[in-house]
């Protein structure tokens, strides 16, 4: 989708064993259906002329005239495939990642209409998946819920290899017309996640770790600047942690630009790519299908999480069906042990 800017509904389309399905009962080799894409914005199917959205609209058609009725449809052969599956394995453990409350926080933050409109999806969506797992089991289903993270509203942003950069630490190279990261001159780069980053020292140079620490010590939005033993007061003394691990505020986040003039960001910069940007971007979260590409601009963002719980506003739930022998507060690790008791009782 992000590619092409077609606009395709897992509702309606899906792939299994290698051929583009419809729920309608149409069906095409998927690899027919992507081999003739060019490049850039021509999209034509040209084996016959037709643009694949064209396809793939002739492969949603059906019968319904309206399409309450086509949704109806699907909804009802999904509910019957979910509910097939559950009566033919009957597992004992369900797990399942549902991320409604998870990119429009972010996107927009978590007070937003976009947000707000999510939580009545999610609760339809659970509303369903219940009268499903009751149909499928002939038993009392025990139900648990876990918050990974909580989304807090953020109205200010950090960038960590700009200051890095501007202090003389972090040095780029210029890669046809566009600055890229020199990991190998440089003497301190930064991996942005959320609200907090790693940031990693070259031979872990002691006298550059205390004068990059005493740098960020002075930045706006930085709450935490850990290092040496400060960082087992976030359990991030670990092999794979930076030499320095910045945390920020409440109501800010850190992305990872390390340019100063947009002109010159790489080119995977204004794309989806989580490979080659190094650190989460959640301003892929407003790509732009008009232009197909993702906006430079992360004051976009005014939802963000991951750092430490200080207040009530920052921490997330833990909900169970059943009794459990829970305390007022507990900390993420101590899920594990809590759903492995719901096996023993």
């Amino acid at each position: 989708e992000i590619q092409t800017g077609l606009k395709i509904s897992s509702d309606n389309i899906f792939v299994e064993n290698g051929v583009l399905m419809s729920r309608t009962g149409k069906a095409m080799p998927l690899n027919d259906f992507i081999s003739n894409f060019a490049s850039g914005s021509d999209i034509s199917h040209r084996k016959n002329n037709r643009s694949h959205q064209e396809i793939l609209s002739e492969m949603c058609e059906c019968s319904s005239t309206s399409e309450e009725d086509k949704k109806e449809g699907t909804k009802k052969t999904k509910q019957k495939d979910s509910v097939v599956y559950k009566k033919k394995f009957k597992p004992d453990f369900f797990y399942i990642y549902l991320p409604h409350l998870d990119y429009a926080a972010q996107k927009d933050g978590p007070n937003s209409e976009t947000a707000l409109s999510a939580v009545t999806e999610l609760d339809q969506l659970i509303g369903q998946l219940a009268d499903d797992m009751q149909v499928a089991y002939d038993t009392e289903i025990t139900w648990a819920v876990a918050s990974e993270y909580t989304i807090t509203p953020v109205d200010h942003v950090c960038y960590p290899n700009r200051v890095l950069r501007e202090a003389g630490f972090l040095r780029t190279v210029l890669v046809e017309g566009h600055e890229h990261l020199d990991l190998e001159n440089s003497q301190a780069w930064a991996l942005a996640d959320h609200q907090f980053s790693h940031v990693f020292v070259k031979d872990h140079d002691q006298t550059i770790i205390e004068r990059v620490a005493a740098l960020f010590d002075e930045v706006d939005g930085i709450a935490e600047v850990l290092r040496g033993d400060s960082l087992n007061r976030r359990f991030m003394n670990h092999d794979r942690s930076g030499n320095i691990v910045l945390v920020s505020t409440p109501n800010s986040w850190q992305a990872y630009y390390w340019w100063m003039d947009d002109s010159l960001a790489p080119a995977f910069a204004s794309t989806v790519d989580i490979h080659r940007k190094p650190g989460y971007d959640p301003v892929e979260l407003h790509f732009d299908f008009a232009t197909k590409s993702v906006p430079l601009d992360a004051t976009l963002i005014k939802g963000s999480h991951g750092a430490p719980a200080e207040s009530e506003a920052q921490q997330g739930v833990f909900l169970c069906s059943r009794d459990c022998d829970i305390a007022d507060s507990i900390v993420d690790t101590e899920i594990y042990d809590l759903v492995l008791g719901l096996f023993k009782d």
